[in-house]
């Protein structure tokens, strides 16, 4: 229990979070802007790619970035070579 408790106590980084969120912001930006003709020709929505990216892309992003940021990093040492190889 009191692992746990140490676990939800810990806090991510508001710049590095800020950041990566902008970066992904940014490319569903990029992606809806460049994608839309391509899309609405294809399938005659012109949000199809965002809505894919969106359901497919980001949101289980969102959850292993939860996931993984409750595991400790040194944890995954032991893991390191199996998942290089």
């Amino acid at each position: 229990m009191k692992l746990f408790n140490r676990l939800l106590a810990r806090k991510p980084d508001p710049v590095l979070l800020s950041i990566a969120g902008g970066l992904v912001l940014f490319g569903l930006i990029a992606l809806s802007s460049a994608a839309g003709p391509l899309g609405y020709s294809r399938f005659g929505d012109t949000y199809f790619f965002f809505k894919h990216q969106l359901l497919f892309g980001v949101l289980p992003g969102i959850v292993a970035m939860l996931v993984m940021m409750y595991i400790p990093y040194r944890t995954w040492r032991q893991f390191a070579l199996p998942l290089l190889v």
